[in-house]
């Protein structure tokens, strides 16, 4: 008896919120699935009428029309010393690279000159290097999580030497 109750609640249900749906028509479970489904999901096979692959339709219809975005990380604040004894502070995503701090570092200093012009990233790269606890951060393409970067912690700039 009570199978009947819910689905009398399931063809009210669906009859009040679907306007093709006949009132006077018995509804079974195929015809609530196939009400519910979208016209655009196409069946895979011709033969696929279980109500199992039915229920697997409407909940592939269902998630196809669920959107997921993933929210967005805080950044790391870090601060970075440089070689005259002032720290100046950088925000980067916690999945950056090196390369990605160095672009950081290069956009704190946009628009600024020196005695000679426009500061020439490619002689400071070129020369000078951040590091971290020790370690030069040489590798463009290694991310900084890799080295142990936190937030909150301090680079600094040091010489290059190849050896």
């Amino acid at each position: 008896m009570r199978k009947k109750v819910e689905f009398d609640f399931i063809e009210y249900k669906l009859s009040m919120t679907n306007p093709k749906v006949n009132r006077g028509r018995v509804l079974n479970a195929d015809d609530e699935i196939r009400n519910l489904v979208p016209k655009h999901h196409k069946r895979t096979s011709q033969k696929d009428y279980t109500p199992k692959a039915r229920r697997g339709q409407l909940l592939n219809a269902w998630k196809s029309t669920l959107t997921y975005q993933r929210l967005p990380q805080e950044p790391l604040n870090l601060s970075i010393l440089k070689l005259d004894g002032s720290c100046f502070g950088v925000q980067v995503g916690r999945k950056a690279t090196i390369a990605e701090l160095k672009e950081a570092v290069e956009e704190v200093f946009s628009g600024q000159f020196t005695a000679d012009g426009e500061i020439s990233w490619s002689h400071v790269w070129g020369h000078f290097c951040l590091s971290y606890q020790g370690q030069k951060l040489v590798d463009d393409k290694a991310y900084i999580r890799l080295f142990g970067i936190k937030d909150g912690v301090q680079l600094c700039f040091c010489p290059v030497s190849f050896n």
